[in-house]
């Protein structure tokens, strides 16, 4: 219950809610029958694909979504016409997928409704007063493959070698097109070795010994150092959505917890895994 909650909320964190949207904008796709297939069904079909074949151009994607949907119409009416609708287990799971939507038809309006631009920025300007400044530092690398070629780069930039040029001629890092220049990064941003030895340094420093990762031995410059732009309210709301979202799931669940008669069956009451009664 709670992991499928969270689901709920993190999908909101990134979308408007998809019951909202099929009431502002749900055009016909298909009719079979006489019975409609809605834009809305093409589009949860579109969002349950793996990532390669969102990709693929609309006009490719399209027909084949509504011809799986014109057969999954086909095969229910032919379900009903055959009576299956007046089978136990068949009402059973209706229900079961029924309550399903009610949930989450229910929380996505709830949550919704609650985050107000003025709750989430009520929580931003929270996030602000109890954020440490956080600092950045803006260095050049060179990775080399040995501990050796390390030394002998840092043997070089003591006789006055420009640290770009020679990040350009040795790195065998995918920054070496621009000198080794690695831009602004915060400290968790790097791996621990480099991370420690970058931030020790002065701006215009450089490592005076090898510094070994996982990727190979470094020679590090700090070209500048800064305290971290905070982000504006609006690059901030996402995030701000997902956060504040967690504590209106918290405040629903305890309103519609508060008086609810709940009864849990004893452990050798409940049903094996796969206890689920197939479909025949």
């Amino acid at each position: 219950m709670k992991s499928l909650l969270w689901a709920v909320v993190f999908a909101l964190a990134s979308t408007a809610s998809a019951f909202a949207q099929t009431a502002k904008d749900d055009p016909v796709a298909a009719v079979v029958n006489g019975e409609k297939i809605y834009r809305s069904e093409v589009m949860m079909v579109v969002d349950s694909l793996p990532e390669q074949y969102k990709q693929l151009p609309a006009a490719a994607l399209y027909p084949q979504i509504i011809q799986r949907l014109v057969d999954r119409k086909l095969l229910a009416q032919a379900a009903k016409k055959a009576g299956y609708l007046d089978k136990p287990e068949v009402k059973r799971r209706i229900e079961i997928d029924q309550e399903q939507v009610l949930q989450e038809a229910y929380l996505y309006g709830r949550i919704d409704e609650a985050l107000t631009d003025q709750r989430l920025k009520a929580a931003y300007d929270k996030k602000l007063a109890g954020a440490a400044k956080e600092e950045e530092v803006r260095a050049r690398h060179v990775l080399l493959k040995s501990e050796d070629d390390a030394k002998q780069v840092i043997v070089e930039l003591e006789k006055g070698s420009d640290f770009a040029k020679l990040a350009t001629e040795r790195s065998a890092g995918p920054t070496s097109g621009t000198g080794g220049d690695l831009g602004f990064f915060k400290r968790e941003q790097m791996v621990a070795p480099f991370a420690e030895a970058a931030f020790a340094l002065k701006k215009g420093e450089y490592t005076k010994k090898p510094v070994q990762t996982q990727f190979g031995w470094h020679v590090i410059k700090v070209e500048d150092r800064r305290v971290a732009k905070v982000p504006s309210f609006e690059d901030a709301k996402d995030e701000l959505k997902e956060q504040e979202a967690k504590s209106v799931v918290g405040e629903i669940m305890a309103a519609v917890r508060n008086g609810a008669e709940i009864t849990v069956m004893p452990s050798d009451a409940t049903p094996a895994p796969g206890g689920i009664v197939p479909l025949r």
